[in-house]
């Protein structure tokens, strides 16, 4: 899983493997070992949430997906999920979830869990 913030944006890229987990309600996350305490990132899903929800706390940023949704978008074409949520005073945090396509060039070393780009065929 990759993640990417960039001022009231977070997004976040995961392969296969990892959409199909959240897809099955599982969570799915990552670590930077950071001193003295880790930065954790991780999605995970449930059946008790109607909204999609981010939080931060303990070094933590766990987003939390409605898994009907979830599931809808592991089993389809749609790329990602993209919401507002709302953030301190007036602000709105723009959070999006995306499938992680293979890069059009660079290592295999990185895009083994990788989507194929859209217009390339499937067995490429």
């Amino acid at each position: 899983m990759k993640l990417r913030i960039s001022g009231d944006s977070i997004r976040f890229r995961l392969g296969r493997a990892e959409v199909a987990r959240v897809g099955d309600g599982q969570r799915v996350e990552e670590r930077a070992h950071l001193s003295p305490t880790p930065f954790v990132y991780a999605i995970s899903s449930s059946v008790d949430s109607t909204q999609p929800s981010a939080s931060f706390a303990d070094g933590t940023l766990e987003v939390i997906l409605p898994l009907a949704l979830v599931r809808d978008w592991a089993q389809s074409n749609q790329v990602g999920i993209t919401t507002d949520l709302p953030a301190g005073g007036d602000g709105l945090l723009r959070l999006l979830i995306e499938k992680d396509f293979k890069c059009l060039q660079g290592d295999d070393e990185h895009q083994r869990d990788t989507f194929p780009y859209p217009k390339e065929p499937a067995g490429s």
